[in-house]
């Protein structure tokens, strides 16, 4: 079983960032399978640290406690964690330098004097020590003490003869003295010098000592009071002042370099990229573990031992056997691209620098879709996702063609084989395809990168199955297009990101003739386009045609224009100028949800008005840098993608019932501890109204949405009191109408 804290069926406050856009039931979703490192408390419970989050893992009863940002974690990307048993607490360091503190009974405590430390330029945490009543947090920026009640004390950033605020990566007591492992070396010094910050308090280990030459420290632990140092290049033992090379590990490289270090009662164990080793105190070295999956680091504790995997969580080493700890999350916490299918479910992908294959997300499971879980997939470098109203959902891959996936497991491939894909000019097979969209006939468009003229910058699949291949050299000239979007009228808009504008194109529905098509260029210079770099393209309810760039937003309100050889007109929208618009998503009630740098801004239908701005700072938003956002009309969800996580909140923006089937909850309704009544089941264009049985008013709503709420206030403010009332409802856009009763009990 699994519980989640900070992640799903968590209710959260409602965040209100406007009067018109409410946002309830953050929820955030994030990797938990980049295991950073771990530690047991007391009873026995493993807890993990993430790039993602944390969780807790019970070996007995094997369920797991997550953590993330949403009442719990200040951040997501845990880089040390360890067990504090003078105060039974879990402390969590993060990379942006904040600490997590987590008791007994999971109260969360946060200290912040790293994290917003202005003078530091580098803030990850690697490495706690509880002594007595101190607490030593070393990382990248040096050392830090902590008393008892989270006061910092000494801030040490230069030991000995190191330059000022090299990174400490590990840090323990051996013989009264503090021992820190750097990069450059060994650094010691007493705990009971008057103060760790001065340099002269510290000695130091180097290769003028013994240690490998031009080899990075990686780590240290200390077995039977003496000392092992691990550097990639090999291991070294430190005793009574001598140091002495570990028989066969010296000269390693390459994947046989050491990656991490750490050591039980009896055994040194360390880790290259695939392979687990123990180093008893006599100096032999056995093989331990052989891994196909890359192995990142590791820990013990007591008889255990813990291996990090790349992608597949972490094993837990028992004697001869292991088991494994693979969480259903998803298989990365980058989400660039995003989309949302009929059903409501939601597919990503990360880049081609990242090759993670692309993903799924329905009903609670994620699902990978790469070369190890689908063999009939020809690569992992999938960075553009598209939903078509069909049904299916077509995967853009850098070098492998496009994926069509049919009800969720169906899967065809498209390449230079079976389609009108062309490859890049060297290597014919390599294809890079961008985005799909169909028309209003069936036909789906896809672009097609990186080949040159007169091979296609978009092709086109009909519904008989048949691949037609288009390009117009003197309008196209790099094949750099990955965007597209259709507008009512059928002109197909394609955008580059490399900054070569916006191309429009248009068949005449005849898709083998080609003497007639129409072709054309948008441009900053023969425009009131931003930018040349067209990051989206999305046409609204309205068919509007609505344009991202890096210097703002476009909108152009009538793009069928270009099919009477006309340049259509484009309109900046002067309140995101300056935002460097990474994507755009259309909400049921029209609103634009448009992803930039710094938050989600939220526009009114035409553009004229920001409705809210959803940033880190008003809301759970896990990053401001938003890189996508794609919207669930069924149910008013909205998803937005970072490089951290994804975070998910819930809005009235819902698509309205071509019929009216209101249910109105919860029943009775007290708005002294419900707070709100939920209205559900509208039509389009919804006027409300809120009547006493004897036709009085009370109080009156107006709405686009499938759902609205009223608070139990009546038009003056007040609560209304106990009794029975009418909830009448009618469209002003077909003059349909429905009524429904509700009970109101105050106390």
């Amino acid at each position: 079983m699994k519980y989640l804290i900070g992640l799903l069926f968590l209710i959260v406050s409602t965040y209100a960032v406007s009067a018109q856009i409410r946002l309830d039931n953050w929820k955030t979703y994030s990797s938990l399978n980049n295991v950073r490192a771990a530690t047991l408390d007391e009873s026995g419970h493993i807890w993990v640290a993430t790039s993602g989050g944390v969780f807790r893992y019970d070996t007995t009863t094997k369920e797991t406690i997550e953590f993330r940002n949403i009442n719990a974690l200040l951040s997501l990307d845990a880089t040390a964690i360890a067990y504090n048993p003078i105060n039974k607490s879990i402390y969590v360091g993060m990379f942006d330098g904040g600490i997590d503190i987590i008791d007994k009974n999971l109260n969360f405590k946060h200290i912040t004097d790293i994290r917003y430390q202005t003078t530091l330029t580098r803030r990850r945490i690697n490495d706690f020590l509880f002594v007595g009543n101190k607490v030593y947090v070393a990382g990248d920026f040096g050392l830090i003490d902590f008393n008892e009640n989270n006061a910092p004390g000494d801030d040490v950033q230069k030991l000995g003869t190191f330059e000022k605020n090299t990174p400490i990566l590990k840090i323990n007591i051996l013989r009264d003295s503090i021992w820190a492992a750097t990069p450059l070396g060994i650094a010691y010094a007493p705990l009971s010098s008057p103060s760790l910050k001065d340099p002269k308090a510290w000695n130091t280990i180097t290769s003028s000592n013994g240690l490998f030459p031009n080899s990075n420290v990686i780590g240290m632990v200390i077995l039977n009071n003496d000392l092992y140092i691990a550097q990639s290049s090999g291991m070294v033992k430190y005793s009574s002042g001598v140091i002495t090379p570990i028989p066969g590990l010296s000269n390693l490289s390459d994947l046989g370099a050491i990656t991490s270090i750490s050591a039980s009662n009896k055994l040194v164990y360390y880790v290259d990229s695939y392979a687990l080793f123990s180093v008893a105190e006599n100096g032999n070295v056995v093989r331990l573990l052989q891994s196909p999956d890359v192995i990142t680091g590791h820990t013990t504790s007591g008889n255990l031992v813990f291996p990090f995997y790349k992608l597949n969580g972490m094993g837990i080493i028992r004697g001869s056997g292991i088991s494994k700890i693979i969480l259903n999350t998803p298989i990365s916490n980058l989400f660039l691209n995003i989309t949302v299918d009929t059903k409501g479910s939601l597919w990503s992908t990360t880049n081609y620098d990242n090759s993670q294959g692309f993903t799924l997300y329905s009903n609670g499971n994620w699902t990978s879709f790469t070369t190890t879980t689908k063999p009939q997939l020809k690569g992992n470098g999938y960075f553009r996702i598209s939903s078509l109203p069909d049904g299916s959902t077509w995967a853009g891959c850098w070098g492998c063609g496009v994926t069509r996936i049919e009800n969720d497991s169906v899967i065809t491939i498209f390449n230079e084989t079976n389609s009108s894909l062309a490859g890049i000019k060297d290597v014919p097979t390599f294809i890079l395809a961008g985005e799909a969209a169909s028309d209003r006939n069936g036909t789906v468009w896809i672009t097609n990168l990186r080949n040159d003229n007169p091979t296609p910058v978009l092709v086109a699949k009909n519904t008989k199955g048949d691949w037609f291949g288009f390009t117009n050299e003197s309008v196209v000239s790099k094949h750099t297009f990955q965007s597209i979007s259709v507008d009512f009228s059928s002109t197909k808009w394609l955008g580059s990101s490399d900054g070569d504008g916006l191309v429009y194109f248009y068949e005449k529905s005849t898709l083998s003739a080609k003497d007639d098509d129409i072709w054309g260029k948008v441009t900053s210079s023969n425009s009131a386009l931003p930018d040349n770099a067209i990051n989206a393209i999305v046409v609204d309810k309205n068919g509007a045609l609505w344009i991202g760039t890096p210097s703002g937003i476009a909108v152009m309100f009538t793009p069928s224009t270009v099919q009477r050889n006309s340049l259509p007109f484009v309109q900046k929208i002067n309140s995101l100028s300056n935002q460097v618009i990474n994507d755009i998503a259309v909400d049921a009630l029209n609103n634009k949800w448009v992803a930039t740098n710094e938050g989600v801004f939220v526009l009114n239908d035409d553009g004229s008005s920001v409705l809210g701005i959803i940033n880190a700072t008003n809301s759970p938003l896990i990053s401001n840098q938003v890189k996508s956002v794609a919207v669930d009309e069924l149910s008013g969800k909205v998803y937005f993608g970072t490089e951290v996580g994804l975070s998910e909140v819930t809005t009235l923006s819902q698509r309205p019932l071509e019929e009216y089937a209101i249910v109105c909850f919860p029943q009775p309704f007290a708005p002294e501890t419900d707070g709100e009544l939920v209205i559900e089941g509208l039509a389009a264009e919804s006027s409300i109204r809120i009547l006493s049985v004897d036709g009085t008013l009370i109080r009156a709503l107006d709405t686009k949405s499938r759902r609205t709420v009223w608070d139990g206030r009546t038009e003056n403010g007040e609560l209304a009191p106990t009794g029975v009332y009418i909830v009448k409802a009618n469209s002003t856009l077909n003059n349909s109408g429905s009524l429904a009763k509700i009970a109101v009990i105050r106390k």
